[in-house]
């Protein structure tokens, strides 16, 4: 579980995003701080998040320092569109960073509709941070996921977290928090996750729904079902709906017993990203 710690005590919030949204990740948000809101650490742990989110890739060709050297890709364009506080936004920027360390293994050890305090969450950070003794490393996952939670629409909006808090300031105190099912989960993302569990689990193009419900099974790639919370039924509308809207991307059957999902081999994640 190296790198589980990611984001530090900070986490990341929906501000950094507007402030390196209207820079287009370009050096001057770098150069600025982020307009001084994100300083020192705080950049630190944002720059892990950039490169999580894949909003920034690394060039060693260009001039600059550790943070400039990263360059904004082309998702960084595309997501600008809708903006900071779109559930479309945050929907891209979740189904990337559930392949890394931290979100991964959020999505995949924290229970729907259980009341999760930060004790608890804690708790189930044991067995994947045993040599962390002094508790220094579940104390900095538990803050940042409260900052996580809370000030970025991942919490409430898309269901990672509904959280009874109170602020004083910028000083967070969460009592708990609980998963719960996007309510209103946008196809294009959806099939975006689909292409990046296809493609996690070495071009598995053909599954059956059953298999994305199944989440005991061990694999590298991160069904929409288990980031979202939706069931099948759930599920099927909008698999139907893509199938219809974008038959180019993906075909569906759900006769009598049979329930195919059919990717097309020749399409990647980032040729539905140009869907957007």
């Amino acid at each position: 579980m190296k790198g589980l710690d990611r984001y530090f005590t900070f986490g990341f919030k929906e501000e950094w995003l507007s402030i390196f949204f209207k820079y287009s990740g370009e050096d001057d948000f770098w150069n600025t701080d982020g307009d001084s809101k994100v300083p020192n650490k705080k950049k630190d742990a944002f720059l892990n998040f950039t490169k999580d989110a894949q909003l920034v890739a690394y060039d060693k060709t260009v001039d600059g320092d550790k943070y400039t050297k990263n360059r904004p890709t082309e998702l960084v364009s595309i997501l600008q569109r809708f903006g900071s506080k779109s559930p479309i936004t945050w929907g891209i920027i979740l189904c990337n960073l559930v392949y890394t360390t931290e979100m991964n293994w959020f999505v995949k050890n924290v229970p729907f509709q259980e009341q999760i305090t930060p004790d608890r969450l804690k708790f189930l950070l044991e067995p994947v941070m045993e040599n962390d003794t002094k508790g220094l490393g579940k104390r900095n996952i538990s803050s940042a996921l409260k900052t996580i939670l809370v000030t970025t629409p991942l919490g409430a909006d898309l269901g990672l977290g509904e959280c009874d808090y109170s602020e004083r300031g910028e000083n967070i105190t969460l009592n708990h928090f609980y998963r719960k099912t996007w309510e209103n989960p946008e196809p294009l993302v959806i099939l975006y996750s689909l292409y990046k569990f296809a493609e996690a689990c070495k071009d598995y193009y053909q599954f059956t729904l059953s298999r994305l419900l199944d989440h005991d099974i061990e694999s590298d790639g991160v069904s929409p079902t288990q980031i979202f919370g939706l069931d099948r039924e759930s599920m099927e509308k909008i698999l139907n709906g893509l199938a219809i809207n974008y038959p180019d991307f993906i075909s569906v059957s759900f006769n009598l017993d049979l329930d195919n999902i059919t990717l097309r081999n020749d399409k990647t994640a980032a040729d539905v990203l140009n869907l957007l």
